[in-house]
This record gives C-alpha cells, structure tokens and sequence, in this order.
C-alpha cells in the first residue's frame, strides 16, 4: 500500500484564500518545504537492517533474513546505508552487503545456491534475475536474459541488466568474455560510448587471455575473433525520430539563410493566457505586446511531422507540408490540456499522444494514452490511464510530458491529486503491441499541495544510455531501467507546501540532465540544482538558484553526454560544466536585463558528422541557434519564434500557437526535393518545389 503523508490540513475557504495568494503574490525568497513520502516498504527494511546486525555474528540467520526480504519484494524500495533520502531496491542493498562480505556471501551461496541450480534447470530465469542474481544459477541467467534481449532488438533492457552484474565477483572466464562482448554491442546501440569503449577493452584484453590459452573453454580461432569485433568502433545509430522533449541534429554545412518552406494552421489552436516578451516569473519593466502560448509539441521521423493540437492528431509530410492523414477529437485528447504541453513522441512504427497536466485539476476519464500506425493514422489503441489495472487508486491518473518509446514500450510519465490534497507521481510503461496490463508500473513519491495550483510543472522523463530518469514536482529523482521498471534509486528532495511563487510556463516540462555520469536536477522548489551520480543516487554538488547565481533561476535542464555540457533553463540559458558544475561556460542572454527570453522549449540537438552539440532557442520573435560550447550565434531564423521548435538536420520545424511551419535552407530544399522527384512519382517533391517558388 502507498504511504500516505499528508501536509496540509485547511479548509475549504482557507485553501481559496491560499490560492488567490499565490496567482497574485511574487516569488518567494524562502519557501516552506514539506519531505515527500516515497512507496518504500519499512517491514523489508527491518529484515535487511536485522540481516546487518546479524551479519557477524551469526551469518545463517543473516542469510535466512535477507533471503526473506528478497522473497518478499525484491523491487521494492529501502533507505540505502549512506543517506536516509536516498532509496534504492531491496535486492541491491543485499547485493552490495554481499559484495563487500566475504563470509556473508559464502554462507548466502551455501544456502541459496543448490535451489537456484535447480530453478536454472527449470528456465526460471525471471525470477532468478530478480532474486538469486547473486548465485551462480543467478548470474547465468543474467547473462541468458541479456543475449535474449539483444536477440529481440531490445537493447535498451540488455544495456541496465548487464550493467546491473558487471561487478559481480562470479563473472570471469568465459562467462566474462560473453558479457564484455554483449555490454559492448548494448551500451554502443543506445548510445552510451563511455561504458562501449570500456566494455570493448575489457573483451580485447580477455580475447588476448583466451589466446594465450588462461581462459577456459575458449578456442585461439574464438578469441582472435572477438578481439577483431572488438578493435571495430561500431557507429552509434542515427536518431530515427525527434521530438520537442527529446534531442535533436542539426547539419552545420547548411546555409545561414533559412527560410519558410511550409505552413499549416493548427485544427483546433490552443490560445493559453497570454504573456508578455519579459516573461511571467519576475516583473518586467519591458513594454512589450501580449503573445498567446505555443502549447503543441510535435515529432517527426525521416518523412512525416506528427502534432497533437487538441483538436487532432496530424500527420503532414515532411518536404511539402502536405497532410498525410488525420484524426480527430475522438481519438486525440482535445478534453485534457490543462496548461501544458501537448507532446506527441513517433518511433517503432508507432505514434502516441497524450495530454501533459501540469497543476493538479484532474478530472476522471480525461488522462488516456493514444497510440495510431505511424504509416496509415489507424488507431492501434487508445486507451483510459486510471483503468490500466482495474484499481481504485488510480482514478484520474493524467499522463504528462514527454513519452519516450523504448524496447516496444511507451514509458508515461503520470500524475494524479487524491481526495486528501496530495499529488502522487507515476511512472508505467505500455507495451505497444499489447497496452493492457501495462508492462510495469511504478509510484515514485507523494506530496501534499494545493489542489489548483498552477505552479506544479509537468514530469516528463529522459533516456540516457539506455536508463530513464525522471525529476518529479512531488521530490522525487529517479533512475529506472526501462525493461521491467525497475528503480535503480531514487532521491527524494523538499517539496513546496504551498508551492509558493513557483510560476511556470507551459513549456517547463520537469526534465533533468545526464552527463559526465552525473544527473543534474532542478529541486521541486527551484532554490538549488541537485548533482547526483548517475549510477547510484549519491549528492555530488548542490548549487544554489537565484536571480544574483551563476546558473540563475532554471526550470528544467537538459544535457549532452558527449560534450559533458548542461543546460539550466528558465528566464534565461545557462551552460555549465558537467565535470566541474560549479564552472559556468556561457549564459544567454549575456546582459540579464536584456529583454530577450525563451518563448518555447528549448532544444539540445547533435551536429551531423560529430564537433559540439547545437542548442535551439526559441524567443518571442525569432528562434536562435547557439553553438553548445560557447554560446556563439550560429543562426538566428526571423519570424520563426514564440514557438515549440525541433531541429531535424538542415530543417527546423515550428510550432506555434496557431500554426505549425517549416524553415530550411532554400537551396537544400530544393536539393532535396528534386532528388525525391528523381526517386519517386509521389506528389509531395512536385508540391514542395512548387511552394519553394512561392517562396522566393
């Protein structure tokens, strides 16, 4: 059962008044934080705690209690021994108890050992995985499930189950070849080249062992082989698909005159209240006209752009503009844009939308995921949130942010606001082929607020390395390996009671950073940046936010591994150095005080062909493209801005309140379209050339 932890205990006419308070009060220099409640489990605590104590003394009945804790929730969540907010699974606090014990971890063998044989015999490699991974039956059926998941294309699974038994002291001799070749293939495929080359260099060092003959079962013609594969980089794959919540590319040779080659107005817009160019977060003394919100957040793949605009969901033709098919408010979710995003995420085939809710207003029955056929529009299912699993505690759960599509899922970041005043933060995957049950679900933390408080941003995840990572409103990091949900750890943080002078736009979508094997979060009440490892949740730096700080006040934060470069984003764009935080690259704009602000997302996008990472800025009147490593202008595209933007190579796609366009060089999409002429007798090149003469 979740454990609930109430805040806030007022009346009705009490939580008015607060309300009206908070649209109409400024920020807040301090806050009052309340500690979310996170869904751990105290009576496995105590068995791995009791285990601990025992461990010396009397290592059976140590074994025998931590055998009783695996057996009774392996997945679920225990404080870790360093901090008492950070949370991690029960199977990997025994894990790291039996790794740094010798004797423990002989005497766990001795009793575990000959069932988990015998279960091996049996194929029950699921549950050995989960809860014997430290026998040696446990071990091989690590490996068997990680080949099988390579087999299957999902790399993504394979990459966090391999990851998860690297350190395991059972894994040498063939078996340590097997995984070295297997974690190369892995982590190289969802695009984690520091763990590829590492795992690459452990295979050719083992491939020599095993030539040389000190490697057991393993032929001088295997090893010569492996060590060849190995000395071969293999080219991480291009971006298939790109979205406004996702990372996009950006091709450096093409010309700094772009123009509109496309326009199509959005079915149903959605006109938000309106801002001023100063932003709604601190008062502006800029005179400035009022610009209604860009709320659509589109995807595109190499031919199709996809948009959820409310009313339907759209897919038009990349090169021309041309619709390829719609649909409409039955089957998009034009009842549920509570003020945030629209995301719409494209990859396997498939198309799936959703409704972000960023405050807390839920209404049963509007949160339903929808996933279409890519190619034809049909819709392959479309399905209700709060009726997954038939629960009562589920009743108007609203999907959010950004979906990310991994391994045949779509993994939804969800939200509800239960009769008591709090917010609970979800986290489910749906199979794409299969949507009910869902896959795994998770609850990631409670907090109590205010029911109508339009501060709360949207959660919206990120995959980096083949790893979701998620930064919650309720005060909850987490890293989750996308295959059965698992949760690596998670960091819990302060929340605010009241979520005073907390504005946001609706394009703040929560998202953390990860590079440099480290995350970098933005703490639910923007007061500090939260550094974590990556790898196992422990505090590195925190910095502190502000309008006189260095990193000022961000929102959300993006990052690029490659570059070790992140982005805190806000009012303003700063850069900082992933390997030493505190070092701050470049700041836009320059001057504070100039007027210039981010009206959109803003887009982290890789340079085809390799060099620094690109950034996207939309402002109220153009959109800006800034070089990662020194904040240089590259591109300013006029007319484009007040926008949610992606970049897609050498062409941007826009979408604004009203309408979605496309912009690229005039020359390249000439180009373009007369080599697709050439290739096919499709109407689209002959279109495109067409408005391209328009244009000029």
């Amino acid at each position: 059962m979740l454990r609930r932890h109430p805040l806030i205990r007022s009346s009705r006419a009490a939580l008015v008044a607060a309300a009206a308070c908070l649209l109409a009060a400024p920020p807040a220099a301090a806050q009052e934080l309340g500690i979310p409640a996170v869904d751990d489990a105290p009576s496995l605590q105590l068995l791995v705690d009791q285990a601990g104590d025992q461990a010396r003394a009397n290592p059976r009945e140590a074994v025998r209690l931590l055998l009783q804790a695996l057996d009774g929730g392996a997945q679920r969540l225990v404080r870790s021994s360093s901090s008492p907010d950070l949370f991690v699974p029960v199977a990997a606090r025994i894990h790291r108890m039996l790794r740094d014990d010798a004797a423990l971890r002989a005497a766990f063998r001795a009793e575990a050992g000959p069932p988990a044989a015998e279960a091996l015999a049996r194929d029950e490699l699921a549950s050995l995985v989960l809860t014997r991974v430290d026998t040696e039956a446990g071990l091989e059926a690590a490996l068997r499930v990680a080949q099988s998941a390579i087999a299957g294309g999902r790399f993504a699974t394979a990459a966090a189950l391999l990851a998860r038994v690297e350190d395991h002291d059972l894994l040498s001799g063939r078996r340590a070849l097997h995984h070295a070749v297997m974690q190369a293939l892995a982590a190289s495929r969802v695009g984690d080249t520091a763990a590829a080359e590492a795992a690459r260099a452990r295979a050719r060092t083992l491939a020599a062992d095993a030539d040389s003959g000190r490697v057991a079962g393993v032929s001088a013609d295997e090893a010569r082989a492996i060590a060849r594969r190995m000395g071969q980089v293999p080219a991480v794959p291009a971006a298939a698909s790109y979205g406004v919540g996702l990372p996009g590319s950006f091709d450096p040779a093409a010309s700094r005159e772009w123009s509109q080659t496309w326009s199509v107005p959005l079915l149903a817009p959605i006109v938000m209240p309106t801002v001023g160019l100063g932003g709604v977060s601190q008062p502006s003394t800029v005179t400035a006209p009022r610009l209604p919100r860009p709320m659509a957040a589109p995807a595109a793949d190499a031919e199709r752009v996809y948009v959820d605009d409310g009313g339907g969901l759209v897919a038009v033709d990349r090169l021309s503009g041309r619709p390829a098919w719609t649909h409409g408010a039955e089957v998009a979710n034009a009842d549920s844009t509570d003020g945030g995003l629209k995301f719409t995420a494209v990859g396997e085939g498939s198309v799936v939308s959703f409704a972000s809710q960023p405050g807390l207003l839920s209404r049963p029955g509007n949160g339903r995921v929808t996933c279409l056929d890519a190619a034809s529009g049909a819709v392959r299912w479309d399905v209700r949130a709060d009726r997954l699993e038939g629960r009562t505690d589920l009743e108007g759960l609203v999907p959010q942010g950004q979906p990310i599509i991994v391994d045949g899922l779509v993994v939804v970041a969800a939200r509800r606001a239960t009769v008591r005043l709090e917010s609970v933060s979800w986290i489910f995957a749906l199979d794409l082929d299969h949507p009910r049950p869902p896959a795994w679900s998770r609850v990631l933390a409670t907090s109590g607020s205010i029911r109508f408080g339009p501060a709360r941003t949207s959660d919206s995840p990120v995959l980096a390395g083949g790893i979701i990572y998620m930064a919650t409103g309720t005060g909850a990091v987490s890293a989750i390996e996308p295959g059965d949900g698992s949760v690596r750890w998670l960091r819990r943080l302060p929340v605010p009671v009241r979520d005073a002078g907390a504005r946001t736009e609706p394009w703040d979508s929560s998202t953390p950073a990860v590079a440099a094997g480290r995350v970098f979060a933005v703490s639910p009440d923007r007061g500090r940046v939260e550094v974590l490892d990556a790898r196992t949740g422990e505090s590195v730096a925190s910095l502190p936010t502000g309008a006189d700080a260095p990193v000022r006040t961000p929102a959300y934060a993006l990052g690029d591994a490659a570059s070790g470069s992140v982005l805190l984003v806000g009012e303003s764009v700063v850069c900082i150095d992933a390997a030493d935080p505190a070092k701050v690259r470049w700041s836009w704009p320059a001057i504070h005080a100039v007027a210039e602000r981010p009206q959109g997302r803003v887009q982290l996008a890789a340079r085809t062909g390799g060099g620094a990472p690109v950034v996207a800025v939309p402002t109220a009147t153009d959109v800006l493209v800034l070089d990662a490593a020194s904040g240089t202008e590259l591109l300013r595209v006029p007319a484009a801005g007040n926008a949610n933007v992606l970049l897609a190579g050498d062409q941007m796609i826009a979408a604004g309140p009203r309408a979605m366009s496309s912009w690229m060089p005039i020359a390249d999409a000439e180009r373009v379209a007369r080599a697709r002429m050439a290739a096919t007798q499709a109407a689209e090149p002959a279109l495109a050339l067409l408005r391209l003469a328009r244009q000029v």
